[in-house]
């Protein structure tokens, strides 16, 4: 009894994290640049309560192996780095669809001609 309570106690911990990051993630959903998180979970442990039967003529075996789990924990949040979706910002450029993009690299000053794009993306 007491072990299907603990059992239960982490399972219920687990499923609280795995909320927690869906309400993190549904509350930044409009955020420009936020990246997802994933709750990952593995087993404790188990315990082999009856062993597999010896194998059968046929093939296999006469009787399965009786195992039972002893809870799981959270073991990660990973964040996943998919490109997000393109968002139109209806911005305008100076010259004409042309900008400098500056880059300060070993000490000079490098730049850039890059076209202007009227979006940004959300990654």
């Amino acid at each position: 009894m007491l072990r299907s309570l603990y059992t239960a106690a982490t399972g219920m911990e687990a499923q609280q994290v795995k909320m927690d990051v869906i309400a993190h993630n549904l509350a930044n959903t409009s955020t420009t640049g936020f990246k997802r998180n994933r709750a990952e979970f593995e087993d404790l442990l188990s315990e082999t309560m009856r062993s597999a039967g010896p194998p059968s003529a046929q093939g296999g075996s006469e009787q399965g192996s009786l195992q039972v789990g002893l809870g799981v924990r959270t073991i990660a949040t990973t964040r996943s780095f998919g490109q997000g979706d393109m968002i139109n910002t209806n911005n305008k450029y100076p010259r004409s669809g042309w900008y400098k993009r500056f880059k300060a690299s070993s000490g000079y000053c490098k730049v850039d001609m890059v076209v202007a794009v009227n979006m940004i993306v959300s990654y």
